[in-house]
């Protein structure tokens, strides 16, 4: 390993391969603890565990994530008009994309649906 000084800063200068290795070993390290941060949240109850093919759908097709959550969580439309005070018209036209939910709406269906509001835009 050599040293290079610029503007009285000490600079480690090492072979490309030895540095690609490095950058290696501190993705395998990062990726680790993101695996032990999430298994933690999992055993400790604070993260939830979906279905492979309910989280394709979140991310690949283009159906309503409100619609989604609902019927991930098993509640009718009824059920959820009722638990959030959103009359079913709205509720149907936010799931069929004929409306964009204000915040508060997005706020209570999130809290009924038992998600972030990030996991419904």
């Amino acid at each position: 390993m050599n040293t290079l000084t610029i503007e009285n800063k000490e600079y480690a200068v090492v072979p490309m391969d030895d540095y690609q290795s490095m950058l290696l070993l501190q993705e395998n390290f990062d990726d680790t603890l993101a695996l032990e941060k999430a298994r933690e949240a999992v055993l400790s109850n604070d993260d939830e565990l979906l279905p492979s093919d309910f989280v394709e759908k979140l991310v690949l097709s283009d159906e309503n994530k409100v619609k989604l959550w609902r019927k991930y969580r098993d509640i009718n439309i009824t059920q959820l008009s009722q638990q959030t005070d959103i009359n079913i018209a709205t509720i149907s036209r936010i799931e069929n994309n004929k409306r964009e939910p204000t915040l508060k709406q997005v706020k209570i269906l999130a809290n009924a649906l038992n998600v972030d509001i990030d996991d419904l835009v």
